[in-house]
C-alpha cells in the first residue's frame, strides 16, 4: 500500500501504535509555582497531619542503629579489657558509618519522597511506605547527586551546582516513574528547565529552615532536636514534592484527616 495515500477518517484508530502513558507522567505544562508557596503547603500538611514528622524521626533514626551498638560494643570491650570486644565493635561503628549507614540514609530519603508526594497527592499513607522506595535505584541515584553536592561545595556557584538544583526533584522523579537512575537524571534536567533560579531561591529557604531547626537544638541544650529536625525534614521534603507536581503538570492537594485514615492502595 502506497504510504502517501490519505489515511482513512473511518477507519478504526491504531491502539498500537499509541503509547499510553506512563505512572506519573507530566499531565501538562509546567504549573506556576514559587518557593514560599511549596514551604506554606508542606507547612500546612504538617500542621494537619503532625505524626508525618515522628515518622520522619524514626525513620532517620534507623541509620544510626548499628553505630550506636558498635560504640556500646567497644564501650563494654575497653571496660573490661577486651581487646576482640573493643576491635569488633569499631569495625561495626566505622562500617556502619562509611558504607551501611549512608546507604539506608539514601534509601529512606526515596522512601521520604515517597511518602510526601502520596500527602501532596492528598492520598493516605502509612509508616511503612517509607520502606517501599527501590532500594537499588535510591543507590545508583544517590552517588551523582553527592558527587555533585561535594564538587559544588568546593567550587561555590558552577555547573555542578546548576546539576545540584536540576536534580533537586529527582528523588520524586524515582518513586513516582518507577524510573532507573540515568532516566531520573534525564527526566530531573528536563523537568526544572527554566526553573532554577526559582529552585535556587527554594533552596537558600530551605537552608534557612535547616539553619532554624539547628538553633531550637541549641538554645534547648539540643532536647529539641528531636522535634526540630524531622519537622525541618519533612516540611522540606512535602514542599519538594509540591514542586514536582507542579512541574509535572499535576496540581497538589493537601488530604483532610479524615482521608489519612483510609486504608492505603495499593500502586
Amino acid at each position: 500500500m502506497d504510504s502517501s495515500a490519505p489515511l482513512n477518517p473511518f477507519a478504526a484508530p491504531q491502539s498500537e501504535l499509541i503509547q499510553q502513558p506512563e505512572p506519573g507522567a507530566a499531565n501538562g505544562d509546567p504549573l506556576p509555582w514559587s518557593p514560599v508557596d511549596a514551604l506554606k503547603f508542606g507547612w500546612g500538611v504538617l500542621r494537619n497531619e503532625p505524626t508525618i514528622a515522628l515518622w520522619f524521626l524514626l525513620a532517620l533514626a534507623i541509620p544510626s542503629v548499628l553505630s550506636i551498638i558498635g560504640t556500646l560494643v567497644t564501650f563494654v570491650g575497653s571496660k573490661f579489657g577486651s581487646r576482640e570486644m573493643a576491635v569488633a565493635g569499631a569495625v561495626v561503628y566505622l562500617t556502619n558509618s562509611l558504607l551501611v549507614g549512608p546507604a539506608l540514609l539514601v534509601w529512606i530519603g526515596a522512601g521520604a519522597a515517597r511518602v510526601s508526594l502520596l500527602k501532596a497527592r492528598g492520598q493516605p499513607a502509612v509508616f511503612a511506605d517509607i520502606f517501599r522506595a527501590p532500594f537499588w535505584s535510591s543507590l545508583g541515584l544517590g552517588l551523582p547527586f553527592a558527587l555533585g553536592a561535594l564538587a559544588s561545595a568546593c567550587i561555590y556557584f558552577t555547573p555542578c551546582a546548576i546539576l545540584v538544583l536540576a536534580l533537586h526533584i529527582s528523588q520524586c522523579v524515582m518513586t513516582d516513574r518507577r524510573a532507573g537512575p540515568l532516566r531520573t537524571l534525564t527526566t530531573s534536567w528536563s523537568l526544572t528547565a527554566g526553573h532554577r533560579l526559582a529552585l535556587l531561591v527554594f533552596s537558600i529557604l530551605a537552608l534557612g529552615v535547616a539553619v532554624g531547626a539547628a538553633l531550637i537544638g541549641v538554645v534547648t541544650c539540643g532536647v529539641g532536636l528531636i522535634a526540630s529536625v524531622p519537622t525541618a525534614a519533612a516540611l522540606l521534603s512535602i514542599a519538594t514534592a509540591f514542586i514536582y507536581l507542579s512541574l509535572s503538570g499535576e496540581r497538589p492537594t493537601a488530604s483532610s484527616r479524615a482521608a489519612t485514615r483510609a486504608p492505603n492502595p495499593r500502586s
